[in-house]
């Protein structure tokens, strides 16, 4: 059994178990332990979080690393007695986010995109937050809200 993988469980009461759904994609793959940040490895992906929408599909927010990870890391620190640890600037430009639309009927991923921002946390369904440092120092929380559609 992976430490690290995405289960989807539906409960019909606190002891009533209806279902399971494991789930796999590519952005989220199964592993034993959770991988840290370095420059030849990336992050371990991260669910932000989830909700249900009416057609009974689940809506899931989960941080990856961007593609270009690597370039964005500073040099190599230690703590005494820890594992080094890659520093980085923005948030942004070491993580993205991945969006998906699960069908539990269909039992697949009915639709994804990735955003080139890294969220932080979903606050409500369709509401999403990131966080990013000014100038000033202070940090300034940045809402989203998001709509799935076709353009207009």
């Amino acid at each position: 059994m992976p430490v690290l993988g995405l289960r989807l469980q539906r409960w019909a009461a606190p002891d009533s178990l209806l279902e399971t759904h494991e789930l796999s994609p590519a952005w989220f793959p199964n592993t034993q332990e959770y991988t840290y940040l370095t420059p030849t490895t990336p992050a371990s992906s991260r669910l932000v979080g989830l909700w249900p929408d009416a057609t009974g599909s689940v809506w899931l927010v989960v941080e990856i690393a961007d593609p270009n990870w690597p370039r964005a890391l500073g040099p190599g620190q230690r703590a005494e007695g820890c594992r080094t640890y890659y520093p980085f600037e923005h948030r942004d430009s070491v993580y993205n986010t991945m969006i998906a639309q699960y069908d539990p009927v269909a039992r697949r991923i009915a639709l994804e995109r990735e955003l080139s921002v890294a969220i932080t946390q979903a606050i409500a369904p369709w509401t999403l937050v990131s966080m990013t440092e000014g100038a000033d120092g202070f940090v300034q929380a940045h809402l989203w809200r998001v709509r799935v559609g076709s353009p207009e």
